[in-house]
């Protein structure tokens, strides 16, 4: 039984992420847009735009996002105004962050890197081998993040410290997306 309806931006959209009785999503202008749960009503919309916004996460009073263009951005998650955004060297389309523990986890086109998620700072950056990855998943202190396959690979899955960023093994299998984690098995 459908409880609410309501228009949420341009088509596609992106999303939702649930997190604080709020429903956060992008859409094909690279806006994002915050909802209450109960009843769909609008909370914020982002004053600007992004490049192609990964998958929006929330976490820790922020909500936070990827761009095709390699920035990482924080918005309030109360406000929807933009905390920080930090321009990633060397990066490629950037997929969806994870948080943990104050950080905000991400994968660029050379590197995984670990943020603090209140400022920015970047806190490790662990090599990737040049592989493009995907989105960033983490538990029980291990960060993974997934590389696609190509020409030369069916693709990787790296697990590394997620305080320190140390690798602590690789993975290869046919193509790894979004993981999860059970029992200790990803």
């Amino acid at each position: 039984v459908e409880v609410w309806a309501v228009h949420a931006g341009q088509a596609p959209l992106s999303g939702p992420f649930a997190a604080d009785g709020r429903l956060y999503l992008s859409d094909a202008n690279g806006t994002i847009h915050a909802f209450t749960q109960a009843d769909g009503s609008a909370v914020w919309t982002s004053a600007g735009s992004y490049a192609t916004p990964s998958r929006v996460i929330s976490s820790g009073g922020i909500v936070a996002f990827g761009t095709s263009d390699g920035v990482v951005v924080a918005l309030d998650a109360a406000t929807g105004t933009e905390r920080w955004r930090v321009q990633l060297p060397a990066s490629q389309e950037l997929g969806a962050p994870a948080f943990a523990d104050g950080r905000l986890y991400v994968g660029t086109g050379i590197a995984y890197v670990a943020l603090d998620a209140a400022t920015g700072r970047t806190l490790w950056s662990a090599d990737t081998h040049g592989e493009h990855t995907g989105s960033a998943l983490v538990a029980d202190g291990i960060a993974y993040i997934g590389a696609f396959p190509d020409p030369t690979s069916l693709g990787t899955l790296h697990a590394f410290d997620a305080t320190t960023g140390r690798p602590l093994w690789d993975a290869t299998a046919p193509h790894h997306g979004i993981g999860t984690v059970v029992d200790g098995v990803i």
